[in-house]
């Protein structure tokens, strides 16, 4: 894997994720890319991201906590060896924010399907749609939220410009999972 370019190591020393000026994520999320609501405030700079968990209740984090962002170079064996991490970050969050009354997580979302199938031996012979999985596909070994009742599992279009697709087939996920956390919001 290389992790020597200034794209790849533009997070690291910026202290955001997909903090680099050429990724779309933070036009995702706040729905600048599309037009629609998003999941934060169109006017919040990416330098808000640190505090979205306690203001929104969003969370952002990695299946690898380590620099690079080409997920085309790694291999199933390098993103299978970091699933246990990811699941004890995932368990240690869900008591975080459970002791602070919080409640668990209500959503889990993955950028790029390469990011959800990594956590399988083999990866589900059933295709992997964008958006809200559904229940008959299958969940990774392990998976900490069995419960789909209690956390929705959402694969998202990757935000990377390596990424060929439309711009509409790119926000229209992002925009779908908006709406579902909207609607959850209006449950509270």
């Amino acid at each position: 894997m290389r992790t020597n370019s200034s794209k790849q190591t533009h997070v690291w020393t910026h202290g955001y994720n997909y903090g680099n000026p050429t990724n779309r994520m933070w036009k995702l999320l706040t729905g600048e890319l599309g037009d629609f609501e998003g999941l934060v405030p169109k006017d919040s700079p990416i330098e808000s991201q640190n505090r979205l968990p306690s203001d929104l209740g969003i969370g952002l984090t990695d299946v690898a906590l380590v620099p690079g962002s080409d997920a085309s170079e790694l291999s199933l064996r390098v993103m299978l060896s970091w699933r246990a991490s990811l699941y004890a970050r995932l368990r240690d969050h869900v008591r975080r924010v459970s002791d602070a009354n919080y409640g668990g997580p209500k959503i889990c979302a993955f950028t790029g399907k390469k990011q959800f199938t990594s956590l399988f031996e083999s990866p589900p012979s059933k295709v992997i749609p964008f958006g809200r999985l559904p229940d008959d596909v299958p969940l990774p070994p392990g998976w900490p939220f069995e419960d789909r009742s209690q956390v929705q599992v959402w694969v998202l279009p990757s935000s990377s410009g390596r990424a060929a697709m439309t711009h509409e087939q790119r926000f229209t996920p992002y925009k779908q999972l908006a709406e579902e956390v909207a609607r959850l919001r209006s449950l509270r």
